[in-house]
């Protein structure tokens, strides 16, 4: 792969990484209409806990192209 290709995938993993716990607050802890039992620090707890294996795997897949 050229390394343009790498920096473009290398963005859309970044992104896709970063809003897919923003879209599972938005549509799952934050509709009212979805009666669930998690507060807002249980969902930070998992947010912290995603970001930071998120990121351990982009380095390493960063690392290994």
């Amino acid at each position: 792969m050229k390394n343009g290709h790498k920096i473009i995938i290398f963005i859309l993993m970044l992104i896709g990484f970063l809003l897919t716990p923003y879209f599972i607050d938005l549509f799952i802890v934050g509709n009212e209409t979805i009666k669930i039992n998690v507060k807002n620090s249980d969902f930070f707890l998992f947010l912290g806990s995603y970001l930071g294996a998120a990121f351990g795997v982009l380095i390493t897949i960063v690392d290994a192209l």
